[in-house]
């Protein structure tokens, strides 16, 4: 049911927006070992 959908996507290789971070551009190799970095 949708109420098992919660409101933001949760896919790990969907697209991700969060200006908040104030991040530099990255490609998505780079963004991957920052992901791996920090343990993700």
């Amino acid at each position: 049911t949708d109420d098992d959908v919660p409101p933001y996507p949760t896919d790990p290789m969907g697209p991700v927006d969060l200006p908040e971070l104030d991040l530099p551009d990255l490609t998505d190799e780079e963004m991957e070992d920052v992901l791996r970095g920090m343990g993700s």
